[in-house]
């Protein structure tokens, strides 16, 4: 599916990508491990919207600017690229934590 902005399409190229390292990077983790945070706070949340708000923004909405704390203004569209690759850094994150807890590697195929 082509996105309304053509900014976009890296970015759901990433995104189809990383969904589908996230379901690999969770295989087989069972439920206890899926919650034990090895005594930090981390947590994860994703929503299955976004690849739909992806697609759909519109290059008007991406260059909009908004104040994300006093005198940092950023525009949407770096917003997305920044939590983009934080969700890469997430994903290797978790690989890494597979590895701890003695499970096999995450699986790119």
């Amino acid at each position: 599916m082509k996105p309304v902005s053509d900014r976009m399409y890296s970015i759901i190229v990433l995104y189809d990508m990383y969904t589908s390292f996230f379901s690999r990077v969770i295989d087989g983790i069972s439920d206890q491990d899926a919650q034990n945070r090895l005594n930090t706070k981390a947590k994860i949340k994703i929503s299955p919207l976004l690849k739909e708000i992806l697609l759909n923004i519109t290059d008007e909405k991406l260059d909009s600017l908004f104040e994300m704390m006093p005198g940092q203004t950023f525009s949407i569209y770096e917003l997305i690229t920044f939590t983009t690759y934080r969700e890469a850094s997430c994903i290797g994150q978790i690989a890494l934590w597979r590895r701890l807890l003695n499970y096999p590697a995450m699986k790119y195929d």
